[in-house]
């Protein structure tokens, strides 16, 4: 894409700091997906399309991809601030459910650069023939830098 100058036009401000985060996220994610405290089913493509409600229960589908690893990958898509995620943890801490906190937002900022990472990439196809994608990129962008 960096030779593609509308792309460099339109993102710019984007570019040095996406190639930044991207530089280490290899290992930074082998530090998330071999810390056992935080691992459980998760289903890695969570978000509202899958998620059913009738009356009061709540219905979680299409776990074609679910495995066993850290829960960090599924929270960025739906806990994409700081702020949205303390209420995760909270929730949970009421449950009983407590992890190392330092660690628990080390690994969650991994994840949420890795997720904007991912989703960006996959953006920046379709930007190619709809620009509509724009603001969706610039949302990932923004996962993968801050």
């Amino acid at each position: 894409m960096l030779q593609n100058e509308e792309f460099v036009d339109v993102f710019r401000s984007y570019i040095s700091q996406i190639e930044q985060s991207a530089q280490h996220i290899v290992e930074d994610m082998n530090l998330v997906i071999r810390d056992s405290d935080f691992f459980s089913l998760i289903h890695t493509d969570l978000h509202g399309g899958n998620v059913l409600v009738s009356n009061d229960d709540v219905y979680f589908i299409d776990w074609a991809e679910a495995h066993y690893c850290s829960i960090m990958l599924d929270l960025p898509h739906n806990f994409c601030t700081r702020r949205h995620v303390q209420h995760y943890v909270e929730a949970l801490s009421d449950l009983g459910v407590r992890f190392p906190e330092t660690r628990f937002y080390e690994h969650y900022q991994i994840c949420r650069r890795y997720i904007g990472l991912r989703y960006m990439g996959w953006l920046l196809h379709i930007w190619k023939h709809d620009k509509g994608a724009t603001n969706w990129i610039i949302h990932q962008m923004n996962m993968a830098i801050e």
